[in-house]
């Protein structure tokens, strides 16, 4: 689950950019 939990940190990190 915390896998899941990074990658969509990740993602919402570069759009956020």
């Amino acid at each position: 689950m915390h896998l899941k939990i990074n990658c969509y940190t990740v993602m919402y990190l570069l759009k956020r950019r």
